[in-house]
């Protein structure tokens, strides 16, 4: 079943959606208020979704890579089932 050993690492991906929302929302709720503390808080927010998202990307990168698990004799992957 080459499905489960390739799409497996996908799933990480989906994390990037959430990720990319919080800064869409940072961006659309930053210029709402004039108070400073209000920019600033949306300013780190948008920043800690950028580093998340880039975390996120990363780790799937990694996990879907063919390079990142040895493969044994057989051509199957010798990655951990925690990992996938």
């Amino acid at each position: 079943m080459w499905y489960a050993d390739d799409l497996s690492g996908f799933y990480l991906a989906f994390y990037l959606l959430p990720r990319f929302n919080f800064r869409a929302v940072a961006i659309e709720f930053r210029s709402k208020q004039p108070m400073r503390w209000w920019r600033q808080m949306w300013d780190v927010s948008f920043s800690g979704g950028s580093i998340l998202a880039a975390a996120a990307h990363g780790a799937s990168r990694w996990a879907t890579s063919p390079g990142a698990w040895p493969i044994d004799a057989r051509g199957s992957s010798t990655a951990p089932s925690s990992a996938c």
